[in-house]
């Protein structure tokens, strides 16, 4: 394929000679080119590069062109759509307004709920955490972890901006639905 192939971020790539240069501040981490062939056999992901949107934002040539990749143009599922050339069909698309909701969720099928890397993994931690009571103790590090998960593709990230504030966030959301 002329296009960069669909691959995946390696949160756990060490940062040598000067290779920590995908976006600023970067601190470890790195794109790993390996081809990920979606259910029509694709392996590119169209020269695809974009930011922030959906309800989870959907950022650059991994995110978008993985999405494009699995559903979008080509894929069987959202074939009049094709996110690398039209990123704002993702907000604004009238024929199929469940898009931004459909890309959080499959970012979060995809990277979140899966994730199991550097002794955390989210499924045996979010049953741990249900089990000890949503409002215990647990909520801060397990908010923590999931938030870097979603924002660095990794569970530690001392840095991570608003990081309390989210965990507050979290309990109005749980006081609205659960009443509490």
């Amino acid at each position: 394929s002329k296009y960069p192939p669909t691959g995946y971020w390696n949160p756990y790539a060490a940062c040598e000679d000067g290779n920590c240069n995908t976006y600023e501040g970067q601190l470890g981490g790195a794109l790993v080119d390996t081809p990920t062939p979606n259910m029509a056999g694709r392996t590119d992901v169209e020269g695809c590069c974009w930011w922030g949107r959906g309800a989870i934002q959907l950022t650059g040539i991994s995110n978008y062109g993985i999405l494009n990749h699995f559903m979008g143009k080509g894929s069987g599922i959202y074939d009049d759509i094709d996110f690398c050339t039209d990123p704002q069909a993702v907000c604004s698309s009238t024929e199929h307004p469940e898009l931004k909701w459909i890309s959080g969720l499959f970012y979060w099928l995809r990277s979140v709920q899966t994730f199991d890397s550097g002794g955390f993994n989210y499924m045996e931690s979010l049953k741990e955490y249900v089990d000890q009571g949503i409002h215990s103790s647990a909520k801060g590090p397990f908010i923590q972890k999931v938030s870097c998960v979603v924002n660095r593709g990794r569970p530690d990230c001392p840095d991570l901006h608003g990081g309390p504030q989210r965990a507050q966030n979290f309990d109005l959301i749980l006081g609205v639905l659960f009443g509490n």
